[in-house]
């Protein structure tokens, strides 16, 4: 069945490894055969990966990208993963859902469940810095610059994508 995609003006698409822009106006697509790709808007730069689970989020999006080099981002996908689940035992469930889709080949589907165990765990420096706890420098960009434990990545400050379920959790709090 092929899949219709509406890019809005100037929004990013990656098919195949290659980037596709819609110039001016809103363009319409149809992808009639498989195909990898990924909208602008679920794309992790390597600069915004600077937690721990942003780093796991970000070797699955270039394990599903760079067929070349998957095994090398695989490869970083489990040590990344075991290093969050021995930091972060309550996390097992989670983790071993998208290792599951990994194994299986459906990175997309691992790539939505590896953004829950980011809001998990900006939902755990959240309550560090509730609690007046600072968190910079704690983790390294590994592309070089800033720090982004502090900068509190999410709906309110420097990140990409506003965390998932930050309404459901405004919603219950109301």
């Amino acid at each position: 069945m092929p899949l219709k995609i509406n890019l809005k003006p100037n929004e990013k698409i990656i098919i195949n490894g290659c980037v596709l822009e819609s110039v001016g106006a809103s363009a319409n697509l149809v992808v009639h055969n498989e195909a990898l790709l990924m909208r602008e808007k679920d794309i992790m730069t390597e600069t915004e990966a600077a937690t721990p689970a942003r780093r796991i989020y970000y070797a699955i999006q270039c394990a599903y990208l760079f067929e070349a080099n998957r095994d090398r981002y695989l490869a970083q996908f489990d040590e990344l993963t075991s290093q969050f689940e021995e930091a972060v035992p309550s996390a097992r469930q989670l983790t071993g859902e998208f290792r599951q889709s990994v194994a299986e080949g459906r990175f997309y589907k691992a790539l939505r469940q590896a953004r829950e165990l980011i809001d998990r765990e900006q939902e755990i420096l959240d309550g560090i810095h509730e609690r007046g706890i600072s968190t910079d420098g704690l983790f390294k960009n590994p592309a070089g610059g800033e720090s982004a434990s502090d900068r509190r990545l999410g709906p309110d400050g420097g990140g990409k994508t506003p965390a998932r379920g930050q309404k459901q959790r405004q919603a219950r709090a109301v």
